[in-house]
């Protein structure tokens, strides 16, 4: 999964507590603060007031700037969730309060103002980053007037019980007011800079991308090349009709962007009228869709083959750390693939060396969740033509399989995460092939697979390989193995005289990432890497200039 697995989605997106959790909490937070704050100036300063200060503080200082930048900041940028900005103003919050802590250790009145201003700017800088990165660089004159409210209902209270007092000079206020407009304008440089460096690798808008992620947009890339992939179509007749459909398309890149979330949105058109679900095939990122509407040429591609009443027992082999198992009925192959050290594979290499119309290679892609393989195996490669020899020699061994009564069902459950089971029964051998809509597999659900293995000859585990959600790609550690146990024993309940059939068509024109997904990845390195480490020499520089 590489770059995919951003656990930072996980830690700070996806796990932000509702509103009813966050309202009280910024109270109790800032009653916390204003008490520490009171001790740390009652140790380190010869400031002296009673302890009857601490509740004006916790109101006045701590809680009534996040809960009107929070209602503000949403009613200017409604696509920001409530939730979301309370927990952004919860962050400045507290870094407002590390910068009380180090204003008791100012040692005169112009480090006390310059401690001030630069909490301030660091607050006003903290909402502009974020909001660019969530809402995008689009609605930036909305995110510089919002950004500001935080800071500036900070600076006028403080200003209405203490600052008015001070007798501070005006062209001090001009000089603070100013090093905010030039330190806001270094950082517009710094993100222009940084979208320029991105638009050379890839004509997309890292900060857009970022955002549409984080709010699950569903948007089309202006990248990519004019493509026909092939569709293929596994099909099997239990009494009832399951489908399996397999693009020889990458479901990716990430979120909604592009094919992202291919394998959701054909298994829930599958599962709108008979029973279907989403096959992997060895592919890599470059197969990814650029255009998330393109889905539904692959749906138009979808065939109703002719199905064959007898097949071949399943047979599995073992070639130099390939594993492969399949099956022939009629004149055609279902062949199943494992490899432990790849994660995915161009996909030339072996749609070069299968005719389409009579064989479907599915790339189980099983591996764990956290720690599967990264490596990508190239066409050309030693391991490439290993992997060639080693379906070519399987393939011509299954055409010499004897074929009997084939017996099977199906069940699919696309309520919530998808997940399907096809019991199969040849010549006395039974055998589950059973799936999940998620990229690769979870301890638990393996434990599932190993108890299968006393109820079945042969058990078969896959995953389609979804980049469907940031969410689940960072997340994810444990599936609902008793949904999967019921699947599994309703596809085992259904089993009777089936037949089983495989077609192939070409989808209308569409594209494609191929090489510009290497531009995309760059672009986003850029992002991970440069941005980041910009930014702190920035606020290095802005220590030293106030200091």
């Amino acid at each position: 999964m590489g770059a995919d697995d951003l656990d930072i989605f996980k830690k700070i997106v996806f796990s932000i507590p509702s509103l009813r959790y966050q309202i009280p909490g910024i109270l109790l937070l800032s009653v916390v603060y204003s008490a520490t704050m009171y001790v740390s100036f009652q140790l380190f300063t010869e400031i002296n007031v009673g302890a009857w200060v601490i509740p004006y503080i916790a109101i006045f200082l701590f809680a009534i700037p996040v809960y009107v930048s929070t209602e503000v900041l949403h009613r200017v940028l409604p696509q920001y969730p409530r939730k979301w900005g309370m927990f952004l103003g919860g962050v400045n919050q507290l870094l407002l309060f590390m910068y009380t802590l180090i204003l008791s250790g100012a040692d005169n009145l112009q480090s006390a103002w310059n401690i001030i201003w630069l909490g301030l700017i660091t607050l006003y800088l903290v909402y502009v980053f974020v909001l660019i990165v969530s809402v995008g660089i689009s609605n930036l004159k909305r995110i510089l007037a919002v950004s500001a409210v935080h800071p500036l209902v900070v600076f006028g209270l403080f200003h209405f019980f203490l600052g008015r007092f001070l007798e501070i000079p005006r062209e001090t206020y001009v000089f603070s007011l100013g090093s905010v407009l030039m330190a806001s304008g270094f950082l517009l440089v710094l993100f222009y800079i940084t979208e320029y460096l991105l638009g050379m690798n890839a004509n997309v808008s890292a900060f857009e991308l970022t955002s549409g992620l984080l709010r699950k947009d569903r948007e089309a890339l202006d990248i990519g090349v004019e493509s026909r992939p092939w569709v293929q179509t596994f099909r099997v007749e239990d009494g009832e009709e399951f489908t399996a459909v397999a693009p020889w398309v990458h479901p990716g890149p990430l979120g909604g962007f592009g094919g992202g979330e291919l394998s959701r949105y054909l298994i829930d058109d599958l599962n709108r009228g008979e029973k279907g679900f989403f096959f992997h095939v060895p592919c890599t990122h470059r197969d990814d869709l650029s255009d998330p509407e393109d889905v539904s040429k692959i749906s138009e591609a979808v065939q109703n083959p002719e199905t064959s009443s007898e097949a071949s027992r399943l047979i599995s082999r073992s070639y130099r750390g390939i594993k492969l198992f399949g099956r022939a009925f009629g004149d055609q192959k279902i062949v199943f693939m494992e490899m432990e050290r790849f994660d995915d594979y161009d996909s030339s290499i072996v749609s070069s060396v299968i005719d389409m119309q009579e064989t479907m290679v599915v790339d189980l892609h099983n591996h764990d969740f956290h720690d599967g393989p990264e490596a990508v195996m190239d066409y050309g490669s030693v391991e490439a033509r290993k992997l060639q020899e080693a379906i070519q020699d399987f393939i011509a061994e299954l055409d010499e399989l004897e074929q009997h009564d084939y017996s099977a069902g199906s069940a699919v459950s696309s309520n919530g995460k998808s997940v399907m089971a096809l019991a199969e029964e040849v010549d006395g051998q039974k055998v589950l092939t059973f799936g999940i809509d998620t990229n690769g597999t979870s301890e638990d659900v393996k434990a599932l697979a190993a108890s299968m293995e006393s109820r079945f000859d042969e058990v078969l585990l896959f995953s389609t390989d979804t980049h469907a959600s940031v969410h689940e790609l960072a997340n994810y550690t444990t599936q609902d193995t008793d949904k999967l146990s019921d699947v599994i024993d309703e596809a085992a309940s259904r089993v009777e005289t089936a037949s089983i059939g495989l077609g192939a068509e070409k989808a209308e024109s569409l594209k494609l990432l191929k090489m510009d997904y290497q531009g995309l990845t760059y672009s986003i390195n850029i992002l991970i890497r440069l941005l980041p480490l910009a930014l702190v020499v920035f606020y290095l520089l802005l220590w030293l200039w106030f200091f």
